[in-house]
C-alpha cells in the first residue's frame, strides 16, 4: 500500500478517535453521518465527520464552506490543492 495513503488514514484515525475521546455527546455513526450529513453541525465530532466525509466524496466545495471568512487562500487555490492532496494519494 502506498506510504501516504497509510500516513492519511492514521492520522485521519488519530483525530476521529481523539475529538471522540474529548466529547461526552456520543458520535454518529459513519452511516448514519453520511445519510444526514447534518444539515446544521454544531458539535465539533460533527463538524469533523461532515468535513471526513467531504474528504471522502472530494466534495472540495463543501471543505471550502469550512474555512474561515478571514482565511487569504482564495477559494480556487484551495479547491485546487486539495484536489491535488487527495486524489494524487
Amino acid at each position: 500500500m502506498n506510504m501516504k495513503r497509510v500516513f492519511l488514514c492514521i492520522v485521519m484515525a488519530s483525530v476521529i478517535l481523539a475529538t471522540a475521546a474529548c466529547g461526552s455527546t456520543p458520535v454518529a455513526d459513519t452511516e448514519t453521518a453520511a445519510a444526514t450529513e447534518f444539515i446544521n453541525p454544531v458539535l465539533p465530532e460533527q463538524i469533523l465527520e461532515v468535513y471526513m466525509l467531504a474528504i471522502t466524496d472530494k466534495d472540495y466545495e463543501k471543505m471550502f464552506s469550512f474555512t474561515s471568512e478571514n482565511s487569504t487562500m482564495p477559494k480556487e487555490d484551495f479547491l485546487a490543492r486539495n484536489k491535488n492532496i487527495y486524489e494524487g494519494i
